[in-house]
């Protein structure tokens, strides 16, 4: 059994592209509380927007490997337990072989004075690194454009 969840971003945007189901979670800023309900399900896929959100979407979905966390925020210590670990995330997402790297800004807003190859978005990571903290086998990313 797989888990679909698109980010509150991209549950508001108007994107015409629909890779999602009545039982897709959708997952606020902080998602720590909504995927531990999930803790050591076989699968998750994630969906976030591009930021900034285009006007027109292409409804192209971009697979992504690795992510960069600029969002300012370390999601774990959500954790009631307060204990803190060093969680290796080095192979979090499944491997594609044309997959991106992911710079998650939070809700602030991308850098645009530099040219990047990295696919610009918001809290995807937070809520990738939260799967792995609670167990999810494969964690699967990706960036609608």
């Amino acid at each position: 059994m797989k888990i679909i969840a698109i980010t509150e971003a991209l549950s508001k945007h108007k994107s015409t592209i629909k890779p999602f189901n009545k039982k897709t979670i959708i997952l606020k800023d902080n998602g720590f509380k909504t995927i531990q309900k999930y803790k050591n399900f076989p699968e998750i896929h994630i969906y976030d927007i591009i930021k900034p959100a285009p006007q027109t979407p292409t409804n192209k979905i971009i697979k992504i490997n690795n992510h960069i966390n600029k969002t300012g925020i370390n999601i774990l210590r959500e954790n009631p337990q307060k204990t803190m670990k060093f969680y290796d995330i080095t192979a979090i997402y499944e491997q594609n072989t044309k997959g991106k790297i992911a710079e998650c800004f939070g809700n602030r807003s991308p850098e645009r004075n530099k040219k990047t190859e990295y696919i610009q978005t918001g809290f995807l990571c937070n809520h990738i690194i939260c799967a792995k903290y609670f167990k999810i086998k494969k964690i699967y990313g990706y960036v609608l454009m």
